[in-house]
């Protein structure tokens, strides 16, 4: 399949605004400067730590819901780091790998007879289900990814107990007529390379070493991110760390 890589994938919910970042309150909300100089409290759809990317002075693109319901009715979509606009809403992030999966972006994956989305089982819910008409099952973790160094994304930026909860639920799912597969989002297009983030949370590294060998597939996908919306880029090349035994 040609992608048509100057398309938008998808684009953000309008209207959209720049504003200026201060400081992070807490998981939930951060504190901005509107293009008037007025303070404003924003909801970070991102509770994870987002190394990194909490820098005062940032440019931040937020959209205004309008809903006047809502107690924080701005909504943090994502933010500029060393000059490139990094995504940061993880619920927009499982929309663009839904997207990706419809438009047949996964490679092997075009047959597709279903997609289920938030689907429970064992211990866990992952993300996606999807059955092809040849009658395999394939299960989808997604991961938005923010956080690079030296042109290396990395995951995760935290320690993060659940995220290895779905890599044991992705083997203990991975038998004949099932794929299973963690669909990393890297929502920044300066990436080149993919990783586990061993100094963050090596235990995670060896986990996910222990799914690809268990045929676990990790597709690391990059994506453009502008003020506009976001565009497929290309699979980052995985680290021969992860693939090595």
């Amino acid at each position: 399949m040609t992608f048509l890589m100057n398309n938008y994938l998808l684009k953000w919910p309008l209207p959209v605004e720049i504003m200026t970042f201060i400081r992070r309150k807490n998981r939930f909300i951060s504190e901005m400067l509107d293009s008037t100089g007025l303070k404003v409290e924003v909801h970070s759809p991102n509770t994870g730590s987002m190394k990194n990317l909490l820098l005062p002075g940032s440019r931040c693109l937020v959209h205004n819901t309008g809903k006047v319901d809502r107690k924080y009715p701005f909504s943090w979509i994502s933010v500029e780091n060393e000059g490139v606009w990094v995504g940061i809403d993880t619920i927009f992030t499982n929309k663009i790998a839904g997207k990706l999966i419809r438009d047949g972006f996964i490679p092997d994956l075009t047959d597709i007879l279903s997609i289920t989305p938030e689907v429970k089982t064992g211990q866990s819910r992952l993300d996606f289900k999807v059955v092809t008409r040849s009658g395999f099952n394939v299960w989808i973790e997604v991961k938005n990814v923010t956080l690079l160094e030296n042109k290396t994304a990395l995951f995760p930026d935290a320690v993060t107990e659940r995220g290895i909860k779905h890599l044991e639920e992705l083997m203990t799912l991975k038998v004949p007529d099932h794929r299973c597969i963690m669909l990393y989002i890297i929502n920044r297009g300066d990436a080149e390379f993919f990783d586990a983030a061993r100094e963050i949370h090596k235990a995670y590294e060896s986990q996910l070493k222990s799914a690809i060998k268990k045929g676990v597939e990790i597709f690391p996908v990059v994506m453009h991110c502008d003020t506009t919306g976001v565009k497929f880029l290309k699979f980052a090349e995985i680290s021969e760390n992860l693939l090595s035994p």
